[in-house]
């Protein structure tokens, strides 16, 4: 069951992780941990939830249609030793989470503060050379 909570986890935090035009970083930063703390309290719609289990169903799918897709599945099936059935009822198991579960899971693995780490590239000037 905390493996498909991760999976909504994720997609919820996936809508707010990139950067827009003319934002800094900070503002996504700032932007994403504000939406960490609403879904901590439960602020979020209702029919988010169903929206998301959708997208996975269509991402799923399209995924199977590939003959690199379903070899995946089955490696991953394999080498996790499970059985086929919890590969097939996941939407359904899916299906059956509810908001408050969501809170309380989030409340349980975000009840540390987050870190934030930001990749700058170009060359640092302030580097001695030896």
């Amino acid at each position: 069951m905390r493996k498909l909570f991760r999976i909504i986890l994720k997609r919820l935090a996936s809508l707010f992780r990139s950067e827009l035009e003319n934002q800094s970083l900070s503002e996504v930063k700032d932007q994403f941990l504000k939406q960490i703390e609403l879904l901590k309290k439960g602020e979020f719609e209702d029919w988010l939830l169903e929206a998301i289990i959708n997208n996975f169903i269509l991402n799923d799918t399209k995924f199977l249609e590939t003959n690199k897709g379903r070899v995946q599945l089955m490696n991953f099936v394999f080498t996790h030793q499970l059985s086929w059935d919890f590969i097939e009822n996941r939407v359904e198991r899916l299906k059956k989470i509810t908001k408050k579960e969501i809170v309380e899971f989030a409340n349980d693995i975000l009840k540390i503060d987050p870190v934030v780490v930001n990749k700058l590239q170009g060359v640092d000037e302030n580097v001695m050379k030896v």
